[in-house]
């Protein structure tokens, strides 16, 4: 699945794939989607102020660069025009070789199960603690808060040993691959081999792999269907149940402006028991107030049923 809000990138992508570089970059240039600099460095400060312009209109972008070095100069340059800004606060912290304040943009890399923070997360630094080394993240990608410690911040990757955070105003294309931004920012070289062209193309070509991603497309599908059947509800409460012991997702899923006319279900396993729970509160409410006994609306919960998909 491609999700490109534009028809431009939509045409370009499948031109891509297709193997049609020159006809993509024809269309990208028409679009005024390319900036040809003369060197690395002149590349790397077009990018930054681009992204940054972007950034201050409140769009969520990010810089995607292919090599670990790119990204990193890239992320330094982007944290100092925010410096300079006076968008980051004063308190730092340093972790691995790098110093991150309030304000600052990252990337989780260390697993940590019992807080719920995995690896290639976004967050945005809320408040930083220098004596006791530790830092209150809001979540990007998910609406969450969590608090890390020195314990959680000492820690490297097993595998790449990359530190416990990295800041993501530039991320490599592996790290982008399954999130959704509403602007991103790539670099290219010069000239592209054959084999380029094959790794471009798989790299344009993404797939909701993370369950957020399935639950937004759910959404999505339902709100137009909604549009149609009067019987389906335009507000979506959608779960995604974990496998193998993992937990599941829920969300409701509302438009800007927009509140859902429901609480949010009490789940057993894929049951929805949201409904019956109501009517028995209100069932005990009766008995406590003294008034007569009422069986369970069967008609009323099954009507509910069906305008929850």
């Amino acid at each position: 699945m491609n999700r490109h809000r534009h028809e431009l990138d939509r045409v370009a992508v499948r031109r891509i794939r297709e193997g049609e570089g020159r006809e993509a970059l024809g269309l990208y240039e028409s679009g005024e989607r390319v900036t040809v600099a003369p060197n690395a460095e002149a590349r790397r400060e077009a990018m930054v102020h681009d992204w940054h312009e972007a950034f201050e209109q409140g769009e969520g972008a990010v810089m995607v660069a292919k090599r670990n070095v790119d990204v990193e100069k890239l992320n330094a340059m982007a944290r100092e025009v925010r410096k300079q800004a006076g968008q980051l606060g004063a308190d730092e912290i340093e972790v691995g070789d790098a110093r991150f304040a309030p304000g600052d943009l990252i990337i989780t890399r260390v697993n940590d199960r019992s807080a719920a923070i995995y690896n290639r997360e976004r967050w945005r630094i809320a408040e930083v603690d220098a004596k006791k080394g530790s830092a209150v993240l809001e979540g990007i990608d998910q609406a969450r808060t969590v608090e890390v410690g020195a314990d959680y911040l000492v820690q490297t990757d097993p595998h790449s040993e990359a530190p416990a955070i990295q800041h993501a105003y530039a991320v490599t294309t592996y790290s982008a691959q399954g999130s959704t931004f509403e602007r991103a920012f790539g670099s290219g070289a010069a000239s592209l081999r054959p084999r380029d062209w094959k790794l471009l193309r798989s790299q344009l070509y993404v797939k909701p792999r993370k369950s957020h991603d399935h639950l937004n497309l759910l959404a999505k599908i339902n709100r137009r269907v909604a549009a149609h059947e009067r019987s389906v509800s335009s507000f979506c409460h959608a779960t995604f149940l974990g496998k193998c012991g993992k937990e599941g997702q829920s969300k409701v899923f509302v438009e800007k402006g927009e509140s859902a006319p429901f609480e949010m279900p009490y789940l057993v396993g894929p049951i929805d028991l949201s409904g019956i729970l109501r009517q028995s509160h209100e069932h005990f409410l009766r008995v406590e107030e003294g008034k007569p006994e009422e069986e369970l609306d069967v008609a009323e919960l099954n009507e509910e049923l069906k305008r929850r998909p």
